[in-house]
């Protein structure tokens, strides 16, 4: 499947939102993980592996986008008061490059691991969950999840899938590229280079989706499904399915 939608009569809409940002790209990657957190959540992070490609896709993502205003938050600077800054929030392009936080056996709990912030004067382990992640409106035209399963939530009756692409939209963001397995970090820095190099080409985050699948089919090391499959478009309507940077 290469999109999606909540919503059938949402996507024969025509709406769809302007970003009112000059900055037309935000990147989140590679948060600098802290192994001292004194919370209950220490034994997830202390074993989280270092994700140094998560950076790669950062790099890759800046110097495509060069020609326009870009924003950053990388290693210690990527933490939880800059993913909820409306530095990110409404740039058209949000891309998000960190462990993401899913557990089947406590489904309702998702969220991502952030850069802790020693000045913060609130309480800040390190762990973004998913009420706090949407406490505030994304404003953005395309979010991008490039981190583990974050397709994955607890569905709930009247509310739907409670994952983390799926709150995103809820949210506010006009379309999201999520995944619905464990990814491996540097076959994503490959798949999320062609990507955005099919969305800089064509504008449509289907056709970069379909561009980027058929380059790691053809990749040597990374042409399992397992690497590539697992990346899923969903969209508000099928407007949101074009993209275009001021």
């Amino acid at each position: 499947t290469l999109r999606q939608t909540p919503s059938l009569n949402e996507y024969f809409s025509a709406s769809v939102k302007q970003s009112p940002a000059p900055m037309a790209v935000g990147i989140f990657d590679s948060p600098a993980f802290a192994t001292n957190s004194p919370t209950p959540d220490a034994g997830w992070r202390n074993k989280l592996p270092a994700i140094p490609w998560a950076k790669r896709e950062g790099d890759q993502l800046a110097s495509l986008f060069s020609n326009f205003s870009v924003k950053r938050y990388s290693a210690e600077l990527a933490t939880q008061q800059a993913l909820l800054s409306a530095d990110l929030r409404e740039a058209p392009l949000l891309h998000i490059a960190t462990h993401s936080y899913f557990d089947p056996k406590e489904p309702a709990i998702v969220g991502l691991a952030v850069a802790r912030n020693p000045s913060t004067t609130t309480p800040d382990n390190g762990f973004l969950s998913q009420s706090a992640l949407l406490g505030e409106p994304f404003n953005n035209q395309l979010v991008v999840l490039s981190g583990c399963e974050t397709s994955l939530g607890k569905m709930m009756a009247h509310d739907g899938l409670q994952s983390l692409a799926y709150g995103v939209l809820t949210a506010g963001a006009d379309s999201v590229i999520s995944t619905r397995w464990k990814v491996s970090d540097k076959p994503t820095a490959t798949f999320m280079q062609h990507f955005y190099q099919g969305l800089k080409q064509s504008g449509s985050s289907t056709e970069a989706l379909r561009h980027a699948r058929q380059q790691m089919q053809r990749h040597p090391r990374f042409k399992h499904p397992m690497h590539w499959a697992g990346f899923t478009l969903t969209v508000v309507n099928r407007q949101a399915e074009f993209f275009s940077l001021p």
